[in-house]
């Protein structure tokens, strides 16, 4: 093969790899866009099971959460988690110091609704305050947010790839 063969071939697949890293790019601001989407539905039907709650309607649903042993707890282990997530992802898993720990931003916000919503139900005659259900909650919080971290930072063009590994490829 001659120089200049070499040359177009290197410039194809180069040329090759700039077109799959702009598909992905796109690809991943469509799936942005969707979980803006998503967030925006989530924080409606949060609101609405937190106002149900505090205004003692729907008592129905949340007797049937009540009838799944450890219903309660989970309930809030994924909505809170699911909030987070969300977030996290919409943000692009975007972090923050707070003294020696680098947080997620999403996560911060969402645990902090998650405490003050706790915390709120000691001022309501039909919601009860319960440590364990903040707990729960805290841990969603925690949980879903490192698995947003893991796979929506900004520098993984690569689709489906963590970050560690990408960073080991530089």
């Amino acid at each position: 093969m001659n120089g200049r063969a070499r040359y177009q071939k290197l410039t194809i697949a180069k040329s090759e790899r700039n077109f799959l890293k702009l598909v992905t790019v796109s690809v991943r601001l469509s799936f942005i866009r969707s979980a803006k989407w998503a967030l925006f539905g989530f924080v409606v039907f949060l609101f609405t099971l937190i106002w149900l709650a505090d205004s003692g309607r729907g008592q129905w649903l949340f007797d049937l959460v009540r009838l799944v042993p450890g219903g309660d707890k989970t309930g809030h282990f994924v909505l809170f988690g699911l909030l987070s997530l969300l977030l996290n992802v919409v943000w692009r898993a975007s972090t923050s110091r707070c003294g020696e720990f680098t947080v997620l931003k999403g996560s911060l916000l969402v645990a902090v609704f998650a405490v003050g919503e706790e915390v709120s139900q000691l001022f309501f005659a039909t919601r009860t305050f319960d440590l364990l259900d903040l707990v729960a909650g805290l841990v969603g919080v925690w949980l879903f947010g490192r698995l947003a971290a893991r796979y929506a930072k900004p520098e993984l063009i690569l689709a489906g790839q963590p970050a560690r590994a990408i960073q080991r490829k530089r």
